[in-house]
């Protein structure tokens, strides 16, 4: 505030600069705004940001882990699907003779389902199987074979005078062909080999 110069004579403001006793007016100082809230308020803008980049950089890597998991559960359900259509009746036929054999069986019955279990056997292309799916169907044969040879040996045994089925026909390595076919037939399902079945 500005205080004039006293006197009759100095009414006119623009002379009031020229008189001794004028005080010229002291200007209002103004205080400068803090500049903190608008510095905190892009930090807060940054962050919020970063996260929410973060926030989409893993949303998108999740979902693609999860197409990924999605495709490979696909490709194995087909594969087992496909192992089952190639080599499933053959390794059903063997656990069948094998289940069996297991409760009681006659040696024309066992030499009977062996037969057409080999029968379906022989339908299998070995070199288009995938390496799960051939590791079954090479343990289901194994089982196969362990069976003829034994329903033969039991027949000789039946024909021969001096062999008493009941007392001198082994079949000990019934137990192998059993383990044997069992595990063909869990690989089959699960569609992996039989040692992972074994480990």
């Amino acid at each position: 505030m500005s205080t004039g110069p006293e006197g009759p004579n100095w009414n006119d403001q623009l002379d009031w600069s020229a008189h001794p006793t004028y005080a010229a007016p002291t200007p209002t100082s103004e205080s400068p705004r803090p500049r903190w809230p608008w510095v905190l308020g892009a930090v807060v803008a940054v962050v919020l940001s970063l996260v929410a980049l973060l926030g989409a950089g893993l949303l998108l890597s999740y979902r693609a882990e999860q197409a990924d998991a999605a495709r490979e559960n696909a490709a194995e359900a087909k594969a087992i699907e496909t192992c089952r259509a190639e080599i499933g009746e053959f390794v059903e036929a063997v656990l069948d003779a094998s289940s069996r054999a297991e409760v009681g069986i006659v040696q024309a019955d066992l030499s009977e389902a062996i037969s057409d279990a080999a029968v379906l056997g022989n339908r299998i292309d070995a070199s288009s199987l995938s390496p799960e799916c051939d590791s079954a169907y090479q343990a289901a044969d194994e089982a196969q074979t362990i069976y003829a040879l034994s329903a033969s040996t039991w027949e000789d045994c039946i024909w021969e005078y001096t062999c008493d089925p009941d007392t001198d026909f082994d079949n000990s390595d019934w137990s192998t062909a059993q383990d044997k076919a069992q595990a063909a037939y869990d690989a089959m399902l699960a569609g992996i080999s039989v040692d992972a079945v074994n480990s």
